[in-house]
């Protein structure tokens, strides 16, 4: 029977020859159908002759390689296949009457190029068991072939991977739990061998206390319900031995949603771990000596302060005595008593910043709001300071808006002034302080600006910290608490205070605080 096609060997009917010629004649149309499903089949079919040659193909078999019919059938089948050795092979397991299921084999196509094929073929022989031809289905597993080997590098790459990384143990457990998976990290970290630990559940990895309160299920069923579970807890090594463990538990699951099984991932956070007891350490140690370093200021303050009291009451009365004899009122007697009554200020000052000290690092610093006028708290500062500037050879320019009026602190505001004008005498000697009182909208603004020693751009910030100065206390005295004192006491009446300076040419201190007081109206 010929194919529609004039350039299409005929096709031969498995199972037919001589013997049955009535059956073309008696169905011609089921012939033709026939020809015609083989010849369109999506699956490569051929027939080769004992020599090799093709003695017949259909579509799926030549038109993929480029050839037409005539380029393909007829000709020897080894011009078409890229490995002889293969051909050969093929051929020799045919004649032998094997039967190739599923043989690889690479086909060399007109254009130069390979397609990759598997081949089931078996042959069929006569009544006498002569070899009459091959019987070869195709099939085109080029694209199957490049993914699958894509597959397996990625996967052996990944293996690589995991092989190589020693840091963290990473391995694989199934649904239920046991091992399929173990790298070098794995066994660095739990001491066990690959072949020790494949097959075996998981649980050997956990300590007694966490197997008696279900632990490995607790993080399978939470690592299968939320897809990962974290956790940092203690693991067993093969030794007996623990150590802190991060791990990290999550499920798989395949496209369909079913669980196949999960990925674990630990890594050795014992020295971590330690480190960070030893800073709690630490810091309970540290807060302990704050604490008590306070509770000493404290006291010590207080202790202080009773015998100045005491001795300033005596002192007054001294002075009182004294007031009734022009000698030692007008002579050296009156002079050592203005010093005396000085040291004693002093002494009184540094007692209190000790206080304030304690109250601000316990959160204590209380204020006492009320409607206070600045610039007269301004010119009882300084008044008591003006003999103190005499003494400095300290020029006063002063400059003050009237009314300067708002809810505040009087003494504490008192002290932000004392303080800053103090180290204005102390720091510029026989240069001019200059002092200005603005008040600008709902806000007033102080400035205190001398022309003394000044103070470098790193130094800025710093000398508003506890205990801190910019210059070396052999040549200036003080506890480095004032400007510190200062803005903890600007802040907390809802305003700030900063500094603008620079060496040799002076410090500019500007102090803002709202007319409204504390913030949220808080007293």
């Amino acid at each position: 029977m010929e194919d529609s096609s004039s350039n299409h060997q005929p096709l031969p009917c498995a199972g037919s020859g001589n013997d049955q010629p009535s059956r073309e004649a008696t169905h011609p149309r089921s012939q033709e159908a026939l020809a015609d499903f083989v010849d369109s089949a999506a699956l490569g079919l051929h027939w080769v002759a004992p020599n090799g040659t093709i003695l017949w193909a259909n579509k799926a078999d030549y038109e993929p390689l480029g050839y037409t019919a005539d380029e393909y059938i007829g000709h020897n089948i080894t011009a078409f296949h890229a490995d002889a050795a293969a051909i050969s092979d093929i051929l020799q397991r045919l004649t032998r009457g094997e039967r190739l299921l599923e043989y690889p084999a690479r086909l060399r196509c007109k254009d130069g190029s390979v397609r990759e094929v598997s081949i089931s073929s078996s042959v069929r022989f006569d009544e006498t068991g002569k070899f009459l031809h091959t019987r070869c289905f195709t099939r085109d597993v080029t694209e199957y072939a490049r993914v699958a080997r894509a597959l397996r590098e990625s996967e052996e790459r990944f293996r690589m991977l995991l092989a190589g990384v020693k840091d963290f143990a990473i391995f694989m457990l199934d649904a239920g739990g046991r091992v399929e998976t173990w790298n070098q990290g794995a066994e660095r970290l739990y001491g066990h061998s690959m072949e020790e630990l494949v097959g075996q559940h998981v649980s050997t990895l956990y300590t007694p206390e966490d197997l008696r309160v279900g632990r490995v299920d607790e993080e399978l069923a939470a690592a299968s319900h939320h897809g990962r579970y974290e956790s940092e807890c203690e693991r067993v090594r093969k030794d007996g031995s623990r150590f802190w463990a991060h791990v990290v538990t999550t499920a798989l699951r395949d496209e369909e949603g079913r669980l196949r099984g999960f990925a674990k991932v630990t890594r050795d956070v014992t020295e971590k771990r330690k480190a960070e007891e030893e800073k709690e350490r630490l810091l309970r140690e540290l807060k302990a000596a704050v604490a008590a370093r306070d509770e000493f200021l404290s006291m010590a303050s207080h202790e202080l302060k009773t015998p100045l009291t005491s001795v300033k009451l005596n002192l007054r009365a001294l002075e009182h005595r004294a007031e009734k004899t022009v000698e030692q009122t007008e002579g050296a007697g009156s002079r050592r008593l203005v010093r005396i009554h000085g040291q004693i200020d002093r002494l009184a000052k540094l007692v209190n910043s000790l206080l304030d000290v304690s109250r601000i690092t316990a959160n204590r610093l209380d204020f006492h709001l009320e409607e206070v006028d600045l610039g007269e708290v301004l010119q009882d500062v300084l008044g008591q300071f003006k003999e103190e500037l005499d003494r400095a050879g300290c020029a006063l320019h002063l400059r003050t808006d009237v009314g300067v009026v708002g809810r505040w602190d009087r003494l504490r505001v008192d002290q932000i002034i004392s303080n800053l004008l103090s180290n204005a005498i102390k720091y510029g000697p026989g240069k001019p302080v200059e002092v200005d009182l603005q008040r600008l909208g709902k806000s007033a603004r102080l400035v205190v600006r001398d022309h003394g020693i000044g103070i470098s751009e790193r130094d800025q910030e710093r000398i508003f910290d506890r205990f801190e100065r910019a210059v070396s206390s052999q040549h200036y005295g003080g506890f480095g608490l004032g400007l510190w004192i200062s803005r903890q006491i600007a802040e907390g009446l809802g305003g700030r205070i900063t500094v603008h300076s620079q060496p040799g040419l002076g410090s500019t201190f500007v102090v803002e605080l709202p007319l409204s007081g504390l913030p949220g109206g808080e007293e």
